[in-house]
């Protein structure tokens, strides 16, 4: 992120203005270095202002939520498995969340361990 506020010229202290944090630059600066999570209206704000989508800007955000999705995902997947002779809707549901999960690791490199393969700095 740092990066691309600097493209622009702004210092810290006038992008935290501009997404409504007055003049707060600790606010940005916590964000840039990684010590703070922006919240979702902080992350459309920073999309809209660079013109980038937000998985490049805060690729660590995108890999530990990608990888809690998958954990959980192969969870309930397994579970329903092991329900699934019982009914068809089972059956069916678990189909489902396997071709998400298949989707996940094809379309954003994520591995069967739940590990994303890819990671770009900007």
């Amino acid at each position: 992120m740092r990066v691309l506020r600097r493209r622009l010229g702004l210092t810290q202290r006038e992008l935290a203005y501009v997404v409504g944090h007055d003049s707060d630059s600790g606010h940005v600066s916590r964000i840039e270095n990684g010590s703070r999570t922006p919240q979702l209206a902080e992350v459309l704000m920073f999309e809209l202002v660079f013109g980038v989508p937000a998985t490049t800007i805060f690729p660590q955000v995108r890999l530990a939520v990608g990888s809690s999705i998958v954990q959980r995902l192969k969870h309930v997947t397994a579970d329903l498995r092991g329900s699934a002779s019982l009914r068809p809707r089972v059956s069916y549901k678990a189909a489902q969340l396997e071709r998400v999960l298949a989707s996940l690791r094809s379309r954003d490199g994520i591995d069967r361990s739940g590990l994303n393969s890819w990671h770009s700095e900007i």
